[in-house]
């Protein structure tokens, strides 16, 4: 997530109260350290503020690590069921739906957690390079093509938002990045795929990256 992209989600949910808001659901959440150290702009901007106006949020995740709450998988029967218990009135799902085999199938079974009056705040990358984790697909959607996954769900915002460029990452790692490409740029043969991504990577030092973002709520 970009601080830019947390700034837009925070901004959205400060305009609602603490009741219309919890419980909330952050589906495809990470880690606490994830949230509080590789990218602090998460918990600074989004859940401390939250936590602060007593809305009680929920971590989910498809992996057992500390500061994740349930541990379930949205497209099996388990999981479903056991995310729809929470009743959230608020879902988060941001950066998850490019890294799924199936976004519509995925979308469709997002929006029924979304409890009746609750929103979802879904975010996907619009403009943004290939990165696996352990896929991606390429799903890269406008705000309509985002919105129409969720056809029970009614738009409230929707936005594509830019959000820096290539550069900001090489400024923290200005060394290991350099050498990463400048080796990788003259030997294509070792790994097409690999070179591809690499050398596709270099247009966003100048080309900004952007995410498409949506507030959608169920009636």
């Amino acid at each position: 997530m970009f601080p830019q992209e947390a700034e837009w989600i925070a901004a959205r949910l400060s305009a609602l109260t603490a009741a219309q808001l919890t419980p909330l659901l952050d589906i495809g959440s990470s880690d606490r350290r994830y949230r509080t150290e590789k990218q602090p702009w998460i918990e600074q901007r989004i859940f401390a503020p939250l936590a602060a106006r007593g809305v009680r949020i929920v971590f989910c995740d498809l992996k057992d690590s500390p500061g994740v709450d349930i541990v379930a998988d949205l497209m099996t029967a388990d999981g479903l069921d056991r995310l729809q218990a929470v009743g959230a009135m608020t879902v988060l799902c941001c950066n998850v739906l490019e890294h799924v085999p199936d976004a519509r199938t995925f979308g469709g079974r997002l929006g029924r957690v979304v409890a009746p009056g609750g929103r979802l705040v879904v975010t996907v990358p619009h403009r943004y390079p290939h990165h696996n984790d352990p896929i991606d697909t390429m799903f890269r959607p406008s705000p309509e093509e985002l919105s129409a996954l969720f056809p029970d769900l009614k738009p409230e915002a929707a936005t594509v938002l830019r959000t820096g460029t290539y550069r900001s990452e090489f400024a923290r790692r200005p060394v290991t990045l350099f050498f990463r490409h400048l080796f990788r740029l003259p030997v294509p043969f070792f790994g097409f795929a690999k070179w591809k991504r690499s050398v596709g990577k270099l247009q966003y030092l100048v080309r900004p990256f952007e995410v498409t973002c949506a507030v959608l709520r169920r009636e």
